[in-house]
């Protein structure tokens, strides 16, 4: 991705919800970039769906705060595997006072896999770092299919036009639940995302790219 921002001289934020004319070669030019890494193994993909007209997990954990790291502790103990240790990064999101995020996290993470699973956590403002602005195209990417699905976007908008474009890419035919093609399957089984502390290795998943994926986007 340095390379491309090179070549091209751009280094300005991937970002799909404020994607331009201007910006969209860019755009497709990191989901090419992303098919091809998905296709040869080198990268794999994990995201969850809250509905919150279906679960409320804002109300339910009591403000954003919380509920972002409820779905963050969630996403990293399904995806994380029993044979794997990690380091993971998080896009970063003010907490109140006293809240010690990588800690909680990390903790509940490790209790639910019971063993030493995540390693370390560490937040960073996603406009430093070109992973994090990756995992969030691909989230977002995600997440207007199923914005669709409930009527608040359009598949003939341009950037319904660019998701449609980019599941071609990625030999996908949709990833909302029970739709697959043989390469890419999408699964998401609905459970409520309780307390952190109570949370067990139940699969919570959203796969874009292969059977293989695993790595995350918080």
């Amino acid at each position: 991705m340095q390379r491309y921002r090179d070549r091209h001289h751009w280094y300005g934020e991937l970002h799909f919800a404020r994607m331009t004319t201007a910006t969209e070669p860019h755009h497709a030019a990191m989901v090419k970039l992303l098919a091809k890494a998905g296709a040869t193994g080198d990268m794999t993909f994990t995201c969850c769906v809250a509905d919150r007209q279906a679960f409320d997990v804002i109300a339910q954990h009591g403000g954003p705060y919380e509920a972002y790291e409820a779905v963050a502790t969630r996403l990293l103990v399904d995806a994380i595997h029993d044979d794997e240790l990690v380091s993971a990064v998080a896009d970063n999101y003010s907490s109140p006072d006293g809240a010690n995020f990588e800690e909680n996290v990390r903790s509940a993470v490790n209790r639910a896999h019971g063993r030493l699973a995540l390693v370390s956590l560490l937040r960073m403002d996603s406009r430093a770092s070109d992973l994090l602005q990756l995992a969030d195209l691909l989230t977002s990417l995600v997440g207007f299919e199923y914005r669709v699905a409930a009527g608040l976007a359009s598949t003939t908008s341009k950037k319904g036009q660019f998701v449609a474009w980019a599941r071609a890419q990625f030999q996908c035919s949709a990833v909302r639940r029970g739709e697959h093609t043989v390469r890419s399957r999408a699964r998401v089984y609905s459970s409520a995302l309780g307390p952190a502390g109570a949370l067990t290795k139940n699969r919570t998943r959203v796969s874009l790219l292969t059977e293989r994926v695993r790595t995350s986007g918080l």
